[in-house]
């Protein structure tokens, strides 16, 4: 029975370091990009996400709410997107609306479900990081919060805290293993 306990601990243990480790690296990674290279939409292996920060979306995507991406080769009337455009300060801002036409330079005409005006101006194909696939709703402030440097740490903090908590289950170390079976040979 201990040795099982040793083994699964030892197998949780490994699990947990390599998606910890995962999460560090990409967590890293996207507040490099985001922060010194200024891009607010980093992608890994195509594929992005973000924050929905206004209500131009609902009912489909509310304010709060988290959206995954996937870069595509090409997008439909009727896919939800998010593009990169200018703000009105000069920053560069993710937008997430969906294609209600595409004109004849192949430029994407957008709007926000919930607005009766298409944006102002046509969105290049270059623009787009992706098509949604996926929403958690009022996941957006949770996902912010662990995409921060103190996100980051109460990660590393939770991973050492299950590591110890581990260390507690009876069984669940060799020297525990070890001393009963030393207590068997005699």
């Amino acid at each position: 029975m201990k040795k099982t306990l040793y083994i699964a601990a030892k197998v949780l243990r490994i699990a947990i370091m390599v998606l910890v480790g995962i999460l560090v690296v990409v967590n890293v990674y996207l507040l490099i990009r985001r922060y010194a290279f200024h891009d607010p939409t980093p992608t890994v292996f195509g594929l992005a996400s973000a924050n929905v920060e206004t209500g131009s979306m609902q009912p489909l995507i509310n304010e709060d709410d988290f959206v995954f991406t996937r870069a595509q080769d090409s997008y439909a009337v009727g896919d939800i997107v998010m593009y990169q455009t200018t703000g009105s300060y000069g920053e560069t801002i993710a937008v997430t609306h969906q294609i209600i036409e595409i004109d004849e330079n192949g430029n994407y005409i957008t709007k926000g479900v919930n607005n009766q005006d298409a944006d102002i101006d046509p969105v290049s194909p270059e623009q787009v990081v992706g098509k949604v696939f996926a929403v958690w709703h009022g996941f957006g402030k949770v996902a912010a919060f662990f995409r921060s440097p103190a996100g980051i740490c109460v990660l590393l903090i939770a991973a050492v805290g299950v590591w110890l908590l581990i260390d507690l289950i009876p069984g669940g170390k060799k020297k525990d293993i070890d001393e009963q079976e030393a207590g068997e040979n005699n």
